[in-house]
Order: structure tokens, then sequence, then C-alpha cells
């Protein structure tokens, strides 16, 4: 993603304006799946990697809007390559709307994970997604993400099932959270270290 651009999905490639596409009739899939299709080992660590040195530094003018990011893998021992399989947004703040994150894996926010950033994440799906803290979502270090109409399901952590708050104080308005699991804490939402979201229906 870029400063200042925006990105859309949901085309077949006969519109003329953005209000004629149907996202749910033409799949547009962005996928960390590279190498042998269905072999998770050889999948790209993100889908999207915004890191700290890249800037101008992303904000609600760099968009995303009508897409599925699924097949993410971060599976490094180590930062930054351990977080984030759909998304990580290192000192990022983009605006994600109408997409789908799914089967995406981290350590740290199977789905997306954001450090020092606080995106706009408006009526995103986040389903079957896994890590080991945040199985969806896992936000730390001053992230204040605000997550409106999103709906988390099927999401598994050893803790937060579909969410960790670290150090965070994420809004979720008018979100949907059902059938997330986690074998320790949190089977929904764990917060630590003054974690404290807002949930507003």
């Amino acid at each position: 993603m870029v400063y200042g651009v925006a990105i859309y999905g949901g085309f077949d490639g006969t519109e003329s304006t953005l209000a004629e596409r149907d996202i749910a009739a033409h799949l547009t899939a962005l996928s960390g799946d590279l190498g042998v299709s269905g072999d998770s080992t050889d999948n790209c660590y993100h889908v999207f990697y915004h890191r700290l040195a890249y800037l101008p530094a992303l904000d609600s003018t760099a968009i995303l809007d009508g897409f599925t990011i699924q097949d993410g893998n971060a599976n490094a021992g180590s930062q930054p390559h351990n977080s984030g399989g759909g998304m990580y947004n290192y000192s990022h703040s983009p605006k994600i709307a109408n997409c789908t994150f799914t089967n995406n894996y981290a350590y740290f926010g199977g789905g997306m994970r954001n450090r020092e950033g606080s995106p706009i994440i408006n009526v995103c799906v986040f389903s079957e997604n896994r890590a080991d803290d945040g199985g969806a979502l896992f936000n730390s270090s001053n992230s204040h993400a605000v997550l409106t109409g999103c709906t988390f399901t099927s999401n598994k952590g050893e803790s937060g099932g579909a969410v960790q708050n670290n150090l965070s104080n994420p809004r979720f308005l008018h979100c949907d959270f059902g059938m997330n699991l986690a074998s320790t804490y949190g089977g929904a939402v764990q917060n630590q270290q003054t974690g404290n979201p807002e949930f507003l229906n």
C-alpha cells in the first residue's frame, strides 16, 4: 500500500464506476500461498508488511477495499516475520474496508498485527485465522485501531482467540464475536499490560 492511494477489488472488468462493483460476486483474493498450492510451509510471511522504515507513513488516505487476504504464514522465530500473517502495520495506520482476512497464521496476530499504528477497519471479516497471541488481531505498543461493523468468527489462539490488546486501547463499534477459541486466556479477547479496549454496540 502507498500513501494517498486507494486500491479497490470486487470487479469483473466491465464496470465503469466504483459503485457498479460487486464484492460478493467477484472475489478478489490476495494470497500468501506463493509456492506449492495448499502447502503452507512455503507461503510468504505476510500478505502485507508495512515496515517501520517505510515512509511516508500510511494514514487513512491509503485505502484497501474489497479484498480477501489469505494464507499468510508469519512463522519465523523472531520479529518482524512472526507477526501479522495477513497484514503487519508497524507505525502505519491505513484504512481497510470490506475485506476478509482468512486462513492466516502468525505467532502474534494471525490476521493482522498493529504495532504503534492505529488503522481504521470498517466492515471487515476475520475468520479462521490462528496465532499464539491474538488469533485474528494483535494490537500492541499504543495501537489504537478503530473497528466498525467487523465480524470475528472461528479464530484460534493460545491467548486471545480473536483479539489480544497489549498496551493498546482500540475501539470496537458494532462488532460481532462468535465461535472463537483460546487454549489459555480470553476466548474472544485478552487484554494485557493496561490494554483497555472500548466496545460499543
